[in-house]
């Protein structure tokens, strides 16, 4: 049976866990959590000062929820943790962008009307889930209100994320018809605690869920849940100690200094995946687009010695996103990509993949080979044959092995 708590165990898909999702919030810490702050609810009603008390428990609703998201994308399905573990600032960071984006809706229904401000607002609800995603990776405000980050979540994700969506709305749906129905047939006390269990309930639950989603495709979004780099009882070595150094500047706010710290050590040798991981992240907050990709084509070639081949195909779908010429520094790593991805029938990637190598190794029978097999399935698969031709043409034009070359020409005509 699948142990979702089991580090080397896969990952079961979230839709198959939908009961154990949905009783979360009613299970150890988080059911503690939610009795207590529900409870708090009645201090509320005192004049004044209530105001001042309902700010700090939805302050700290919102704290827990951030842990439990993150808890559970690194990989920990059961609530342990303390309502006031998560730092202050995501969750200011978080208000922030729920306030920015409502700010994005309003010049929209000023100008446009409200038809228009209407599918602002749905398109807003569906790219939030991803926002807040980011925003739990790497606590980047910047990056969680960039739309090219939301569609590359969305991208990476693919169907499912809508799965994600409608569920959220369900929840959400759920809780708010909970505290309605509450409301109006409840005693007025006891209507007060159980609507806030309800309220607390579909936001434990969502974020719960996101998290999940972030743990279920962690390679695809090129994220490491730190519980699958926990050994017990191991001596820390020094790439756990260069990640832990590196991490400590990150959360000092010293973001630069950490990709410093990581660059160095880089240059002198061959640095873990987690050290790896840590640096895109930080790039990605930085949005330093030419480095992502020369870290990419390195990072690609490491995933692809280390038979990484999932992550690999990840990172190469979020380099081809950024810069569509973008190839493997080995042509031969393309070859391999290119497999692995048609295997998971993920052609478009495996066309892009053999594109890249053919132009980036023209002169290398592996960049030929490439050329070739990117030449049929351009031509068979999506009718392109013009696109077909001219990289063949380009090809040929470049290669000096005259057997090759006559391939090429075969294959032109």
């Amino acid at each position: 049976m699948h142990n979702p708590n089991h580090p080397g165990a896969p990952i079961a898909p979230f839709w198959e866990r939908l009961r154990a999702i949905t009783t979360y919030p009613f299970r150890g810490d988080a059911l503690f959590t939610l009795l207590i702050l529900s409870a708090a609810q009645l201090l509320t009603a005192i004049p004044v000062l209530g105001l001042f008390i309902w700010l700090f428990l939805l302050l700290a609703a919102y704290k827990y929820a951030f842990s439990v998201l993150r808890e559970t994308a690194n990989g920990h399905m059961e609530s342990q943790i303390g309502v006031l573990e998560a730092p202050d600032s995501v969750v200011f960071k978080f208000a922030g962008l729920n306030i920015l984006m409502v700010l994005m809706l309003v010049p929209v229904f000023a100008l446009l009307g409200p038809v228009a401000g209407l599918l602002a607002f749905g398109l807003i609800t569906l790219v939030q889930p991803a926002a807040i995603m980011s925003l739990a990776m790497d606590e980047s405000l910047p990056n969680a209100l960039n739309p090219s980050t939301w569609f590359s979540i969305i991208g990476r994700v693919g169907l499912p994320y809508g799965l994600l969506w409608l569920l959220l709305l369900v929840f959400q749906i759920s809780a708010g018809n909970a505290e309605d129905w509450l409301d109006r047939f409840m005693p007025g006390v006891l209507a007060t605690v159980l609507a806030q269990a309800a309220f607390l309930w579909g936001l434990f639950g969502t974020f719960h869920l996101m998290g999940y989603l972030l743990y279920q495709f962690h390679e695809e979004l090129g994220f490491e849940p730190n519980r699958h780099t926990q050994v017990a009882d191991v001596p820390r070595n020094r790439e756990n100690e260069l990640v832990a150094a590196a991490s400590a500047r990150v959360r000092d706010g010293d973001s630069e200094g950490a990709m410093a710290l990581l660059r160095e050590e880089m240059r002198e040798r061959a640095l873990s995946m987690p050290a790896h991981e840590l640096y895109r992240r930080l790039l990605r907050t930085q949005g330093n687009k030419e480095e992502l990709l020369t870290h990419g084509r390195s990072f690609l070639h490491l995933l692809m010695a280390e038979k990484q081949d999932r992550k690999a195909i990840g990172l190469a779908r979020e380099c081809l996103d950024s810069d569509p010429a973008f190839a493997p520094l080995d042509a031969q790593d393309g070859l391999r990509l290119a497999d692995r991805a048609e295997q998971m029938s993920q052609h478009k990637l495996a066309v892009d993949v053999l594109i890249g190598t053919a132009r980036s190794h023209p002169r290398e029978p592996a960049g030929t080979e490439a050329a070739l097999r990117a030449a049929q399935l351009l031509r068979e698969r999506y009718d392109r044959a013009n696109d077909a031709r001219q990289l063949l043409e380009f090809v040929h034009a470049n290669c000096k092995n005259e057997d090759r070359r006559g391939q090429l020409a075969a294959a032109m005509a």
